[in-house]
Parts: C-alpha cells; sequence; structure tokens
C-alpha cells in the first residue's frame, strides 16, 4: 500500500530555489496588497474610472477557468470511469483547488474593500449575477477539496460523488461568470448569449493544457519516469489538446465574423484586433502561441514527443493568459459614447499595468507553483490503479 503522505521532503537544488523565489514573491505580493487595501488601488493600480478592472480581474479569471478545465478533466477519468484519463485525475483535482486560489489572492488584492465581504452572506441578492457567482465558486472549492481529500483516503465511490458535485457547481459557476460579462448590453464585445458557452470550452482547453503542463514536470519534481499507463494517458492527453484547440478555432472564428459583420458602428472584436492597441496581443500570442502553434506542433509529432507536448502547453497557458487579459481590456478600450460621436469616446481608453499589479499577479502565480511542488513532494498524485 503506498503511503498517503510523505514528509521526508528530498528537495533538489533547483527545487529548493524555486520555492525561496516563490515564497518572496507571495510575500511580495501580499505586502503589496495590503499596502494598496489601506493606500487606496488609484495609487498603486494602473485603473481608472473609464478602465475600472484589468490586469488582477483577468489574473483572476485566468486561474479560475483553469481551475473548471482541470476539474472536467478529473471528472473524464474519475467520475465518469474512462480509464484513459485516470492516471491523472487525481492531480487534476489537486490542480484545480490550487489555481482556484491562487485566483483567489488576486481577487483578494484587486478588491477595494475584500473586509466587507461578511455583506455577501448577510445580505444575498438573488437577482445578482456576481452574488451567484461567489455563491457557486463556494461550493464548487468546498466539493472539491473534500473529493481530494476522499481521494488522497482512497475512498473512490463517495470521491465520485463528491466529484460529480464539484463539476456540477464548477459548471454552473464558470457559465455564471460568462453571463455576468454576457449580459452587460452597453458593453457590445462582451454582450450575447455566447458568452457563458465560450467561458466554457475555454475552461476545457485552458484545463487541458495545465494538466499536460504540470503531468510533464511531476515527473521531473518526483524524479521518476512514467509508467506505460501514464504514458499512455499523457498521449490521450494531448488528442485531447488538440481537439481542445480546434473548438477554440472555430468559436473565435465565427466570433470575429460575426463581430465584423454585425456592429456596423465598428470597433468590437474584430476591429480591435486588426487595428487597434490589441493586434499584438491577439494576432500573435492569442492566436499564433494560444493555438496555431501547439496545435501545428502537436499533430506533426502525432502526440508522441512529451517534450513538445510540454512545450506546447507552456506556450498555449501564454497565449490563454492573454486571452483573459485581452477580454478584460476589449470590453472596456473602446468608450462608452463611441456609437453616438460624441467627441469625448473619439479615442480609445488607455490603461497599462503598473509594476504592483504585475508583482501581485506574480505572487498568484508564485502561490501556484509553491503548493504544487510542496504537493507533489508530500502527497501522492499518482493513481496506479484503475477504479
Amino acid at each position: 500500500m503506498k503511503k498517503r503522505f510523505n514528509f521526508s521532503l528530498k528537495f533538489s537544488k533547483l527545487e529548493l530555489l524555486l520555492c525561496v523565489i516563490f515564497a518572496l514573491s507571495l510575500a511580495v505580493a501580499v505586502a503589496i496588497g495590503i499596502k494598496g487595501l489601506f493606500q487606496g488601488h488609484l495609487e498603486l493600480y494602473g485603473t481608472t474610472r473609464e478602465m475600472p478592472i484589468a490586469l488582477l480581474l483577468g489574473a483572476y479569471i485566468f486561474f479560475v477557468v483553469t481551475s473548471t478545465g482541470l476539474c472536467i478533466i478529473s471528472a473524464i477519468g474519475h467520475v465518469f470511469h474512462f480509464d484513459a484519463f485516470a492516471p491523472i485525475a487525481k492531480r487534476a483535482v489537486f490542480l484545480s483547488v490550487v489555481t482556484i486560489m491562487g485566483g483567489f489572492v488576486c481577487l483578494m488584492f484587486e478588491l477595494d474593500s475584500p473586509w466587507k465581504m461578511y455583506y455577501f452572506v448577510l445580505t444575498p441578492n438573488f437577482k445578482s449575477g456576481i452574488w451567484w457567482m461567489a455563491c457557486l465558486y463556494s461550493f464548487y472549492l468546498a466539493f472539491m477539496i473534500t473529493e481530494f481529500i476522499a481521494l488522497v483516503y482512497n475512498n473512490h465511490k463517495l470521491g465520485s460523488i463528491l466529484g460529480f458535485l464539484g463539476l456540477s457547481f464548477g459548471l454552473a459557476a464558470h457559465s455564471n461568470m460568462g453571463a455576468v460579462f454576457g449580459t452587460l448590453q452597453g458593453r457590445p464585445f462582451w454582450f450575447g448569449a455566447y458568452m457563458p458557452i465560450y467561458f466554457i470550452v475555454s475552461a476545457f482547453f485552458s484545463g487541458t493544457a495545465a494538466i499536460i503542463f504540470f503531468t510533464y514536470l511531476s515527473r521531473h519534481v518526483k524524479q521518476r519516469p512514467f509508467d506505460n499507463r501514464l504514458n499512455q494517458s499523457f498521449r490521450n492527453l494531448g488528442w485531447l489538446f488538440v481537439f481542445a484547440i480546434f473548438i477554440m478555432m472555430f468559436f473565435d472564428t465565427w466570433s470575429h465574423i460575426i463581430g465584423t459583420l454585425a456592429y456596423a458602428g465598428g470597433k468590437t472584436q474584430a476591429i480591435d484586433s486588426f487595428e487597434g492597441p490589441l493586434k499584438i496581443n491577439f494576432w500573435f500570442f492569442e492566436i499564433t502561441c494560444g493555438l496555431l502553434v501547439p496545435f501545428i506542433f502537436i499533430l506533426l509529432t502525432r502526440a508522441r514527443n512529451q517534450a513538445v507536448m510540454f512545450i506546447c502547453s507552456a506556450i498555449s497557458i501564454c497565449g490563454i493568459f492573454y486571452m483573459r487579459y485581452d477580454l478584460m481590456l476589449a470590453g472596456q478600450i473602446v468608450p462608452l459614447w463611441h456609437e453616438v460621436g460624441a467627441t469625448c469616446a473619439r479615442f480609445y481608453n488607455q490603461y497599462a499595468p503598473t509594476v504592483p499589479e504585475m508583482l501581485v499577479f506574480c505572487g498568484g502565480l508564485s502561490f501556484v507553483g509553491l503548493v504544487y511542488i510542496l504537493g507533489e513532494k508530500i502527497l501522492d498524485l499518482d493513481e496506479d490503479e484503475v477504479h
């Protein structure tokens, strides 16, 4: 019987160095976040009245989307019992918890007054999409944590039930987040029934890239090769990744076509992408790095080269971050009064992230990296048997 916990913690020099760097980065982020809570965000962050949400909320969505995607991947193997994905199910559950908590690090310091969250509990607003998002994500996190505990203690029957509940609340919460943006009629870039569906599809894409990235790293962190089942599971993940990229390409293509034809007034997604200040972000990071490069190279190697899959997943994760970041900016960068020809709305709104914002985001990444390394060392995240 395998150990549930291993506290010997034999770190390599590189792992110790990374842990120190991650811990220091997280400490800096917490210090900056606390300073922002008392000094005010306008003094530290680049947000303005015209651009009230930017990097940190985009970072929160980046982490939460990845968490939901990892939950979907874990459910394929653990809840719906597709044996090909069973070896990575426990790691996916663990990472889904870690990534959403990394998102909470960014969100906590993005809010002006997070200590007023007790209003959320004491005065629920059932007509508020944001209230429902917070409520659903709270249940989602609780179910994912308890599912992981059940898996650690090899209670797979209970874990499957909790996993199904976690998946249900995760999909509900994530589609609700899309609806928060999709119901904003005054923001043409966000508005529409497309957004909840897009958020779920992009979560599947993000989760697939993330589990490939971290599963490959686990081989080096644990300093042991993959067994035959994990090798086969990794290749299946490669083909699943290709499928996820194809679906994202399909959504992006129709989004551009409709954005170009349906909004005769102007600066919607396609126009911003070709002519606006987001064109480099979109064409280089989102399309080239996020979609085309991984799609081409994994197809060329037929998902057999693990190193290529790892590099492609890393490049894709970078592109995914820009998808979330650009999503925040594109909905606000066109002034609200552009359509009526107001003089004050002739130009794009301006935003540039400040150093404190970037350091807080790095703190969220550092939290994920630090907890992941400790989790791989202390916990057994591999599944050896089919359940």
